[in-house]
Protein backbone atom coordinates (compact mmCIF):
# COMPACT_ATOMS: atom_id res chain seq x y z
CA UNK A 1 0.00 0.00 0.00
CA UNK A 2 1.64 3.12 -1.28
CA UNK A 3 1.65 6.50 -2.60
CA UNK A 4 4.05 8.51 -5.06
CA UNK A 5 4.70 11.95 -5.29
CA UNK A 6 7.06 13.89 -7.69
CA UNK A 7 10.12 12.32 -7.38
CA UNK A 8 12.83 10.29 -9.10
CA UNK A 9 14.85 7.05 -8.05
CA UNK A 10 18.07 8.39 -6.45
CA UNK A 11 21.32 6.58 -5.60
CA UNK A 12 20.89 3.65 -3.11
CA UNK A 13 23.27 5.97 -0.35
CA UNK A 14 20.44 9.00 -0.10
CA UNK A 15 17.48 6.31 -0.38
CA UNK A 16 18.26 4.90 2.99
CA UNK A 17 19.77 8.42 4.33
CA UNK A 18 15.83 9.83 3.23
CA UNK A 19 14.07 7.02 4.92
CA UNK A 20 15.52 6.51 7.90
CA UNK A 21 13.62 9.11 10.09
CA UNK A 22 10.42 8.73 8.82
CA UNK A 23 10.24 4.57 9.03
CA UNK A 24 11.27 5.34 13.07
CA UNK A 25 8.64 7.77 13.58
CA UNK A 26 5.87 5.60 12.12
CA UNK A 27 6.73 3.31 15.32
CA UNK A 28 7.13 5.72 17.94
CA UNK A 29 3.90 5.50 19.32
CA UNK A 30 4.12 1.93 20.64
CA UNK A 31 6.44 3.30 22.89
CA UNK A 32 4.01 4.92 25.53
CA UNK A 33 3.75 3.88 29.24
CA UNK A 34 0.93 2.27 31.20
CA UNK A 35 -1.39 5.05 33.10
CA UNK A 36 -2.63 4.08 36.30
CA UNK A 37 -5.93 2.65 36.67
CA UNK A 38 -8.47 5.46 36.84
CA UNK A 39 -11.78 3.60 38.46
CA UNK A 40 -12.92 1.53 41.00
CA UNK A 41 -13.89 -1.53 38.59
CA UNK A 42 -10.47 -1.28 37.10
CA UNK A 43 -9.03 -1.49 40.66
CA UNK A 44 -10.62 -4.76 41.04
CA UNK A 45 -8.74 -5.85 37.92
CA UNK A 46 -5.31 -4.99 39.39
CA UNK A 47 -4.14 -8.50 41.60
CA UNK A 48 -5.24 -10.00 38.02
CA UNK A 49 -3.24 -8.04 35.41
CA UNK A 50 -0.03 -7.33 38.00
CA UNK A 51 -0.15 -11.17 38.17
CA UNK A 52 -0.38 -11.26 34.28
CA UNK A 53 2.28 -8.51 33.35
CA UNK A 54 4.86 -10.25 35.74
CA UNK A 55 4.09 -13.39 34.00
CA UNK A 56 4.24 -11.57 30.81
CA UNK A 57 7.19 -10.08 31.49
CA UNK A 58 9.11 -13.23 32.64
CA UNK A 59 8.48 -15.01 29.16
CA UNK A 60 9.37 -11.88 26.60
CA UNK A 61 12.32 -11.66 29.47
CA UNK A 62 13.29 -15.89 28.54
CA UNK A 63 12.53 -14.74 25.30
CA UNK A 64 14.85 -12.11 24.40
CA UNK A 65 17.33 -14.16 26.30
CA UNK A 66 17.33 -16.82 23.25
CA UNK A 67 16.84 -14.20 20.89
CA UNK A 68 20.29 -13.28 21.83
CA UNK A 69 22.19 -16.60 21.78
CA UNK A 70 20.91 -17.35 18.68
CA UNK A 71 22.04 -14.10 17.17
CA UNK A 72 24.98 -14.38 18.36
CA UNK A 73 25.30 -17.88 16.95
CA UNK A 74 23.96 -16.26 13.76
CA UNK A 75 27.16 -13.95 13.44
CA UNK A 76 29.86 -16.30 14.47
CA UNK A 77 28.28 -18.41 11.27
CA UNK A 78 28.00 -15.07 8.98
CA UNK A 79 29.97 -16.18 6.30
CA UNK A 80 28.56 -19.66 5.48
CA UNK A 81 26.66 -20.06 2.11
CA UNK A 82 24.67 -22.59 4.03
CA UNK A 83 22.95 -20.24 6.58
CA UNK A 84 21.92 -18.45 3.10
CA UNK A 85 23.55 -15.11 4.28
CA UNK A 86 25.97 -14.93 1.20
CA UNK A 87 23.66 -16.39 -1.15
CA UNK A 88 19.78 -16.02 -1.37
CA UNK A 89 16.95 -16.71 -3.10
CA UNK A 90 16.58 -13.28 -4.34
CA UNK A 91 20.46 -13.67 -5.73
CA UNK A 92 23.92 -12.50 -4.37
CA UNK A 93 23.89 -10.25 -1.20
CA UNK A 94 26.64 -7.85 -1.22
CA UNK A 95 27.22 -7.99 2.82
CA UNK A 96 25.47 -9.68 5.61
CA UNK A 97 23.29 -7.85 8.22
CA UNK A 98 24.43 -6.95 11.26
CA UNK A 99 22.11 -9.19 13.42
CA UNK A 100 23.79 -8.39 16.76
CA UNK A 101 24.11 -4.81 16.52
CA UNK A 102 20.13 -5.04 15.25
CA UNK A 103 19.70 -7.11 18.71
CA UNK A 104 21.70 -4.74 20.72
CA UNK A 105 19.05 -2.17 19.45
CA UNK A 106 16.15 -4.56 20.90
CA UNK A 107 17.47 -5.18 24.28
CA UNK A 108 18.25 -1.55 24.91
CA UNK A 109 14.48 -0.64 24.13
CA UNK A 110 13.57 -3.43 25.95
CA UNK A 111 15.88 -2.31 28.98
CA UNK A 112 14.93 1.29 28.60
CA UNK A 113 11.10 -0.18 29.20
CA UNK A 114 12.82 -1.68 32.27
CA UNK A 115 11.12 -4.70 31.56
CA UNK A 116 7.90 -3.86 30.99
CA UNK A 117 5.58 -5.28 28.20
CA UNK A 118 2.83 -2.81 28.80
CA UNK A 119 4.79 0.00 27.56
CA UNK A 120 4.47 -1.97 23.93
CA UNK A 121 0.94 -3.31 24.72
CA UNK A 122 -0.43 -0.35 26.47
CA UNK A 123 -1.23 2.05 23.80
CA UNK A 124 -2.85 -0.16 21.97
CA UNK A 125 -5.53 -2.47 24.25
CA UNK A 126 -5.98 1.34 25.94
CA UNK A 127 -8.35 1.73 22.81
CA UNK A 128 -9.13 -1.56 22.91
CA UNK A 129 -11.14 -3.68 20.36
CA UNK A 130 -10.55 -6.94 19.21
CA UNK A 131 -9.07 -6.00 15.82
CA UNK A 132 -6.00 -4.48 17.66
CA UNK A 133 -4.87 -7.58 19.26
CA UNK A 134 -3.95 -8.80 15.77
CA UNK A 135 -1.05 -6.70 14.44
CA UNK A 136 0.52 -6.58 10.83
CA UNK A 137 3.61 -5.70 9.67
CA UNK A 138 3.94 -4.98 6.16
CA UNK A 139 6.87 -3.64 3.93
CA UNK A 140 7.06 -3.60 0.24
CA UNK A 141 7.75 -1.23 -2.65
CA UNK A 142 5.64 -0.68 -6.11
CA UNK A 143 6.20 1.56 -9.57
CA UNK A 144 3.28 3.22 -11.09
CA UNK A 145 2.54 5.86 -14.04
CA UNK A 146 0.08 8.35 -15.76
CA UNK A 147 -1.55 11.69 -15.99
CA UNK A 148 -3.99 12.19 -12.95
CA UNK A 149 -4.90 8.35 -13.41
CA UNK A 150 -1.92 6.47 -12.31
CA UNK A 151 -1.57 2.57 -13.04
CA UNK A 152 0.55 1.08 -10.18
CA UNK A 153 1.84 -2.87 -9.28
CA UNK A 154 3.53 -3.90 -6.46
CA UNK A 155 4.57 -6.41 -3.46
CA UNK A 156 3.84 -6.59 0.06
CA UNK A 157 5.52 -8.96 2.55
CA UNK A 158 3.21 -9.44 5.42
CA UNK A 159 4.23 -10.56 8.95
CA UNK A 160 1.02 -12.01 10.97
CA UNK A 161 1.80 -11.54 14.77
CA UNK A 162 -1.11 -13.02 16.22
CA UNK A 163 -0.59 -16.18 13.92
CA UNK A 164 2.64 -15.90 13.52
CA UNK A 165 2.69 -16.12 9.54
CA UNK A 166 4.38 -14.68 7.13
CA UNK A 167 3.60 -13.94 3.13
CA UNK A 168 3.73 -12.17 0.33
CA UNK A 169 1.01 -10.85 -2.03
CA UNK A 170 1.20 -8.88 -5.69
CA UNK A 171 -1.19 -5.92 -6.02
CA UNK A 172 -2.68 -3.87 -9.40
CA UNK A 173 -4.23 -0.55 -8.37
CA UNK A 174 -5.46 2.40 -10.07
CA UNK A 175 -4.67 5.71 -7.79
CA UNK A 176 -6.14 9.30 -8.60
CA UNK A 177 -3.54 12.19 -8.36
CA UNK A 178 -4.00 15.83 -7.03
CA UNK A 179 -0.72 18.23 -6.79
CA UNK A 180 3.00 17.54 -7.84
CA UNK A 181 3.39 14.08 -10.02
CA UNK A 182 0.00 13.93 -11.73
CA UNK A 183 1.66 13.73 -14.59
CA UNK A 184 4.96 11.57 -14.30
CA UNK A 185 5.92 8.00 -13.48
CA UNK A 186 7.84 6.95 -10.29
CA UNK A 187 8.79 3.92 -7.39
CA UNK A 188 7.41 3.79 -3.80
CA UNK A 189 9.46 1.59 -0.68
CA UNK A 190 7.31 1.78 2.36
CA UNK A 191 6.83 0.08 5.53
CA UNK A 192 3.44 0.16 7.74
CA UNK A 193 1.54 -1.71 10.35
CA UNK A 194 -2.48 -2.47 10.22
CA UNK A 195 -4.59 -3.81 12.70
CA UNK A 196 -8.02 -6.70 11.91
CA UNK A 197 -8.89 -9.92 13.72
CA UNK A 198 -8.52 -12.43 10.15
CA UNK A 199 -8.06 -15.69 10.62
CA UNK A 200 -4.94 -16.02 8.97
CA UNK A 201 -2.69 -13.86 7.25
CA UNK A 202 -4.00 -14.30 3.35
CA UNK A 203 -7.28 -13.76 4.63
CA UNK A 204 -6.23 -10.58 6.13
CA UNK A 205 -4.23 -8.78 2.99
CA UNK A 206 -5.97 -10.38 0.01
CA UNK A 207 -9.01 -9.04 -1.66
CA UNK A 208 -9.60 -5.15 -2.72
CA UNK A 209 -8.18 -1.88 -0.48
CA UNK A 210 -8.91 2.01 -0.33
CA UNK A 211 -5.83 3.68 0.35
CA UNK A 212 -5.91 7.54 0.76
CA UNK A 213 -2.50 9.39 1.29
CA UNK A 214 -0.85 12.40 1.40
CA UNK A 215 3.07 13.33 0.32
CA UNK A 216 5.31 16.19 0.50
CA UNK A 217 9.12 16.79 -1.10
CA UNK A 218 11.79 16.38 1.06
CA UNK A 219 14.71 18.15 2.19
CA UNK A 220 17.34 16.95 -0.01
CA UNK A 221 16.88 16.37 -3.98
CA UNK A 222 13.25 17.79 -3.21
CA UNK A 223 12.52 18.13 -7.52
CA UNK A 224 12.71 14.42 -7.44
CA UNK A 225 12.14 12.22 -4.03
CA UNK A 226 9.27 12.90 -1.45
CA UNK A 227 7.98 10.85 1.31
CA UNK A 228 4.59 9.88 1.67
CA UNK A 229 1.98 8.75 4.26
CA UNK A 230 -0.80 6.43 4.16
CA UNK A 231 -3.91 4.84 5.24
CA UNK A 232 -5.72 1.86 4.07
CA UNK A 233 -8.99 -0.03 5.22
CA UNK A 234 -10.67 -3.43 3.44
CA UNK A 235 -13.25 -3.02 1.27
CA UNK A 236 -16.20 -4.83 1.60
CA UNK A 237 -18.22 -6.44 -0.93
CA UNK A 238 -20.00 -3.39 -1.71
CA UNK A 239 -17.98 -1.03 -1.89
CA UNK A 240 -17.70 0.49 1.25
CA UNK A 241 -14.53 0.73 3.54
CA UNK A 242 -14.55 -1.88 6.21
CA UNK A 243 -12.75 -0.02 8.86
CA UNK A 244 -12.46 -3.28 11.10
CA UNK A 245 -9.38 -3.83 9.13
CA UNK A 246 -7.22 -0.93 8.38
CA UNK A 247 -3.42 0.43 9.04
CA UNK A 248 -0.99 2.94 7.87
CA UNK A 249 2.12 3.23 5.95
CA UNK A 250 4.77 5.83 5.70
CA UNK A 251 7.56 5.69 2.95
CA UNK A 252 9.56 7.91 0.44
CA UNK A 253 8.68 7.42 -3.72
CA UNK A 254 11.48 8.48 -6.58
CA UNK A 255 10.04 10.01 -9.51
CA UNK A 256 9.84 12.17 -12.83
CA UNK A 257 7.13 14.71 -13.50
CA UNK A 258 5.75 17.63 -15.02
CA UNK A 259 6.80 21.00 -13.48
CA UNK A 260 5.19 22.02 -11.16
CA UNK A 261 5.23 24.72 -8.34
CA UNK A 262 2.93 22.64 -5.89
CA UNK A 263 5.02 21.50 -3.28
CA UNK A 264 2.75 18.20 -2.43
CA UNK A 265 -0.03 16.18 -3.02
CA UNK A 266 -3.17 13.95 -2.34
CA UNK A 267 -3.60 10.48 -3.72
CA UNK A 268 -6.44 8.16 -3.38
CA UNK A 269 -5.97 4.60 -4.87
CA UNK A 270 -8.00 1.30 -5.16
CA UNK A 271 -6.85 -1.87 -5.82
CA UNK A 272 -6.61 -5.58 -5.84
CA UNK A 273 -3.87 -7.78 -3.74
CA UNK A 274 -3.62 -11.62 -4.50
CA UNK A 275 -1.23 -14.45 -2.70
CA UNK A 276 1.90 -14.92 -4.49
CA UNK A 277 2.85 -18.89 -4.01
CA UNK A 278 5.62 -18.69 -5.78
CA UNK A 279 7.67 -15.88 -3.63
CA UNK A 280 6.18 -17.67 -0.15
CA UNK A 281 8.14 -20.74 -1.42
CA UNK A 282 11.29 -18.96 -1.75
CA UNK A 283 10.92 -16.98 1.09
CA UNK A 284 10.24 -20.21 3.15
CA UNK A 285 13.69 -21.72 1.37
CA UNK A 286 15.22 -18.68 2.66
CA UNK A 287 14.11 -19.16 5.91
CA UNK A 288 14.91 -23.05 6.15
CA UNK A 289 18.59 -21.62 4.62
CA UNK A 290 18.92 -19.20 7.87
CA UNK A 291 18.13 -22.07 10.09
CA UNK A 292 14.42 -20.61 11.11
CA UNK A 293 12.07 -22.85 11.45
CA UNK A 294 8.91 -23.07 9.33
CA UNK A 295 6.68 -25.13 6.68
CA UNK A 296 3.81 -24.00 4.23
CA UNK A 297 0.72 -23.85 6.27
CA UNK A 298 -1.57 -27.13 5.75
CA UNK A 299 -4.71 -27.26 4.29
CA UNK A 300 -7.02 -25.89 6.28
CA UNK A 301 -5.25 -21.92 7.09
CA UNK A 302 -4.42 -20.16 3.77
CA UNK A 303 -5.07 -23.27 1.78
CA UNK A 304 -1.50 -24.37 2.09
CA UNK A 305 0.39 -20.99 0.60
CA UNK A 306 1.59 -18.88 3.29
CA UNK A 307 4.96 -19.64 5.38
CA UNK A 308 4.28 -20.70 9.29
CA UNK A 309 6.78 -19.67 11.55
CA UNK A 310 7.34 -23.12 13.54
CA UNK A 311 8.39 -23.85 16.92
CA UNK A 312 12.10 -24.16 17.65
CA UNK A 313 14.92 -24.01 19.83
CA UNK A 314 13.28 -20.79 20.82
CA UNK A 315 11.27 -22.79 23.33
CA UNK A 316 8.00 -23.80 23.61
CA UNK A 317 4.59 -22.50 22.76
CA UNK A 318 3.82 -18.76 20.91
CA UNK A 319 6.91 -17.24 22.57
CA UNK A 320 9.25 -20.27 20.94
CA UNK A 321 7.57 -19.39 17.42
CA UNK A 322 7.83 -15.50 17.83
CA UNK A 323 11.05 -15.28 18.48
CA UNK A 324 11.63 -17.60 15.33
CA UNK A 325 9.00 -14.47 13.50
CA UNK A 326 10.91 -11.61 15.08
CA UNK A 327 14.24 -13.18 13.28
CA UNK A 328 11.91 -13.84 10.06
CA UNK A 329 11.70 -9.71 9.82
CA UNK A 330 15.10 -9.06 9.36
CA UNK A 331 16.15 -12.32 7.25
CA UNK A 332 13.16 -11.89 4.48
CA UNK A 333 13.94 -7.44 4.65
CA UNK A 334 17.59 -8.03 3.90
CA UNK A 335 17.63 -10.65 1.05
CA UNK A 336 14.77 -8.01 -0.55
CA UNK A 337 15.89 -5.29 -3.49
CA UNK A 338 16.41 -2.72 -1.34
CA UNK A 339 18.65 -4.42 1.26
CA UNK A 340 18.40 -1.21 3.80
CA UNK A 341 17.92 -1.19 7.46
CA UNK A 342 15.36 -0.07 8.44
CA UNK A 343 15.15 2.04 11.81
CA UNK A 344 12.32 1.00 13.86
CA UNK A 345 13.05 -2.90 12.86
CA UNK A 346 14.18 -3.29 17.04
CA UNK A 347 10.63 -1.99 17.76
CA UNK A 348 8.37 -4.61 15.15
CA UNK A 349 10.70 -7.05 16.38
CA UNK A 350 9.55 -6.37 20.12
CA UNK A 351 6.85 -6.62 19.50
CA UNK A 352 6.62 -9.38 17.49
CA UNK A 353 7.98 -10.92 20.96
CA UNK A 354 5.42 -8.94 23.02
CA UNK A 355 2.49 -10.61 21.07
CA UNK A 356 4.12 -14.41 21.99
CA UNK A 357 4.00 -13.09 25.06
CA UNK A 358 0.42 -11.80 25.41
CA UNK A 359 -0.61 -15.01 23.97
CA UNK A 360 1.44 -17.20 26.39
CA UNK A 361 0.43 -15.17 29.20
CA UNK A 362 -2.68 -17.73 30.94
CA UNK A 363 -4.73 -14.18 31.90
CA UNK A 364 -4.41 -11.71 29.24
CA UNK A 365 -7.80 -10.67 29.72
CA UNK A 366 -6.28 -8.57 32.40
CA UNK A 367 -2.85 -7.14 30.98
CA UNK A 368 -1.86 -4.32 30.02
CA UNK A 369 -5.97 -2.74 29.82
CA UNK A 370 -5.64 0.32 32.39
Amino acid sequence: MSQCGDTKRPQKSQWRRSFLLPSFLTLAYLLNSCKPAQSASMLATLADEQNSVTEMASLMNSGIAQLELEMRSLDTTAGSDALGLTSSSWGNSRSKPNYIELFKKVSGIWKTMQGNPCAIWAPILRNIGKELIHPYFFTGGSAEAGIGLHAMIGRDYVWDFYNLQLSAFNYKALEVVFGAGTAGAGVNAYIGLGFGQKGDVNDAWSGRFMTTGVSGSLPVLSDYLSGHLAHFSAQTPQGTADFRFRGGSIGISAAVSAPTTIPGAVQIANGYWIIDKRENQKLSQRLTNLGIKNSMQGAGTCQGQCVRIDNSQSGAGYMGRAVNLARSIPAVMFGTEARAFYPGLDKIMLLAIATGAYRDTKNSAYACRR
